[in-house]
């Protein structure tokens, strides 16, 4: 099993290119046998699995002003890239990249990569962008998902968050730091640490891989059981809400955190808050994507999916 990068991208193809670079490089020093490198690795994939950690898919959410080509111009050097600006030069970028390298170019049978999905989101609409994702995580759950919060509007990016929490999906949450945005390649990188200097390539890009601690915090669970009682009743009792604290072993001082925005406590009645309201209207889990091959359908409905062929560069509308 590989893993699913999943990004936000604004105008700049750089946020995407840049820390998906590191990854390539660092796989392919762990193939080579740098130890930090194949640490990196550690936890991805399986026991017995070759190439531990190597991309199987890239899901970016963006807006249909950059899938229609709204793209800044950018810099590939070190890199010769004949481009088109628009998304499908993020594939060229890479297969450009492993010719250039020598970095392995068939991880999954005669590609690179398996997936590689654009989907369309009001980048500006924080309800909007919710509405997409939650439903997204929630179907990889099962998945490896490494999540950049490199590329994409605050809206975007706090989507991510907070979808990949509240369905305690995400593996890991990572931001690669770049000073000049146009550039695709890593400014702080030469072409030789891809080829012969992988074990100095490998020092640069854990120096400035910056990973996010993210605790999966005790409100998801809560906030997910309380909406499985609210689909039985309109109204719980107070012991009820405190039965589900005492079950996840939280103290009593954790309800007033929870009161009047995601439940309204009146004498021994609780009703739902606006959160949680919020939540239900953008993501009933009883109806939402169980797994990938219901996520690519639910999408298709939604008219929010586009794919990259991996090989070919060409954009699709599904």
């Amino acid at each position: 099993m590989g893993v699913y990068h999943i990004s936000g991208l604004g105008r700049n193809l750089g946020a995407f290119t840049v820390p998906l670079t590191c990854v390539y490089l660092l796989l392919k020093a762990s193939e080579s046998g740098v130890k930090e490198a194949t640490e990196f690795f550690a936890t991805s994939g399986e026991m017995q699995q070759k190439s531990k950690g190597a991309p199987e898919a890239f899901i970016i959410f963006t807006s249909k002003e950059v899938i229609n080509g709204g793209i800044e111009e950018y810099q590939s050097e070190p890199l010769e890239l004949e481009g088109k600006r628009d998304l499908t030069d993020i594939q060229r970028f890479f297969k450009t990249l492993f010719k250039e390298t020598g970095m392995k170019q068939k991880y999954y049978e005669n590609s690179w990569l398996r997936y590689f999905y654009v989907i369309s989101v009001k980048h500006d609409d924080f309800e909007d962008c919710l509405s997409v994702m939650l439903p997204t995580f929630y179907a990889l759950r099962q998945k490896e998902t490494w999540v950049s919060l490199v590329g994409g509007t605050n809206q975007v990016t706090s989507s991510l968050l907070l979808s990949a929490l509240f369905t305690t999906s995400g593996s890991r949450f990572y931001y690669v730091f770049q000073e000049h945005i146009k550039k695709l390649f890593p400014e702080w990188l030469e072409l030789r640490h891809s080829k012969k200097d992988l074990k100095e390539g490998t020092q640069r890009v854990l120096e400035r891989w910056l990973e996010l601690p993210v605790p999966y915090l005790w409100y998801s669970e809560v906030i997910q059981e309380l909406m499985n009682e609210f689909r039985e009743q309109k109204a719980l009792n107070i012991s009820q809400v405190k039965e589900i604290l005492l079950k996840h072993e939280l103290p009593m001082q954790v309800l007033p955190k929870l009161k009047e925005r995601w439940i309204i406590i009146e004498d021994e009645k609780v009703r739902k808050g606006p959160y949680l309201e919020k939540i239900e209207k953008l993501f009933n889990v009883q109806n939402a994507p169980k797994n990938y091959s219901e996520w690519k359908e639910f999408m298709k409905k939604e008219k929010r999916l586009y794919e990259i062929d991996p090989e070919t560069g060409k954009l699709n509308f599904c």
